[in-house]
């Protein structure tokens, strides 16, 4: 005699499998539109945030000299707003879109420099991190990571984009994560006998008076400024290198513009070479071009022959550079 429930098994389990495979594509469908969602609505606030920019920067011209300085510091404060857009954006952005948007803003903050650099232009290449204490408002003070009192830095309208670092320290190993520092302004100062690593891409980094110090830093979205330091070793990746007042120093350079020094002594260049985990991640995040090294291409703002090498830099020969850093830093 035949089981009646012999060919039901295998039915109710073609049912149930069929029921899995039909869950798991709605579930597929649904990510995909909330992808599709996100981009949709990223697209459309960035479209409207590169626009207004745009008109704003249009309109420079219009604008009165003494109003000139705080136009400025919006544009900068809403191009450093777009970059953020995109950096949290990077997980369900397409490659191309990033890549894309991240060219938009890399040409909107060149063509504002260019801007800034016509209708505000200065005498000299100089760093202007001091105004007066009076010209500072309360709620324009930098929290800086440190123990001292100094490190709640007073800053200017004009280095507002500035929101995190390191000052007053000495003899310490420092870090900071991207979570921290990505599309964000970081400023070290009054450093000495430390080693600093930065792993995540600042929108601009600031070193200042820095002595005897090891500084890593993830790809910097625009500059990296360095004032007044001595004796330290720079690895970082950025799209332009601004070195003004520094000896005896070395530099581990990925830049895609060029490097400019100024008022320096015995600074030495080779291509960088820091290597940790999202490293790629932050080179998207970055929208600096992996490709495009300038690192050995430096102008010395002192030395006007185009005949004659300056003496105020070199070349660090392959067998003098530091293959490795994973021993020299803990």
């Amino acid at each position: 005699m035949s089981n009646p429930h012999k060919h039901r098994i295998p039915e109710r389990l073609r049912k149930r499998e069929a029921e899995r495979k039909a869950a798991l594509e709605k579930k597929r469908q649904d990510k995909h539109a909330t992808t599709e969602d996100n981009l949709q609505r990223f697209l459309l606030e960035f479209t409207k945030g590169k626009t207004e920019i745009e008109d704003k920067m249009l309109g420079l011209y219009d604008i009165k000299e003494e109003h000139l300085n705080s136009t400025f510091d919006e544009l900068n404060r809403s191009i450093q707003l777009l970059q953020k857009l995109v950096s949290d954006s990077v997980l369900f952005l397409p490659s191309y879109d990033l890549q894309s948007t991240q060219q938009h803003v890399s040409h909107l903050q060149t063509a504002l420099a260019a801007k800034q650099d016509e209708l505000m232009p200065k005498k000299k290449f100089a760093f202007s991190m001091r105004k007066k204490e009076s010209d500072i408002n309360d709620d324009c003070r930098l929290p800086v990571s440190g123990k001292d009192k100094e490190s709640t830095l007073p800053i200017s309208s004009v280095s507002a984009v500035i929101q995190c670092g390191f000052s007053n320290k000495q003899g310490q190993n420092l870090s900071m994560k991207g979570s921290e520092i990505n599309s964000c302004g970081v400023l070290l100062d009054h450093l000495i006998n430390c080693n600093v690593r930065l792993f995540g891409s600042p929108l601009t980094l600031h070193l200042t008076n820095c002595a005897d110090c090891m500084i890593f830093s993830g790809p910097v979205s625009s500059s990296v400024f360095v004032d007044n330091c001595r004796n330290c070793t720079f690895v970082v990746a950025c799209q332009q290198l601004r070195t003004h007042q520094t000896d005896n120093s070395k530099f581990y350079l990925h830049v895609t513009s060029k490097g400019i020094i100024e008022d320096c002594k015995n600074v030495k260049f080779a291509p960088y070479n820091w290597i940790y985990s999202e490293l790629d991640l932050h080179y998207q995040i970055s929208g600096l071009d992996k490709a495009k090294n300038n690192w050995n291409k430096i102008d010395d703002f002192n030395w006007l022959s185009v005949n004659e090498p300056s003496p105020n830099w070199e070349v660090i020969e392959e067998n003098e550079r530091v293959k490795s850093w994973e021993e020299l830093v803990h």
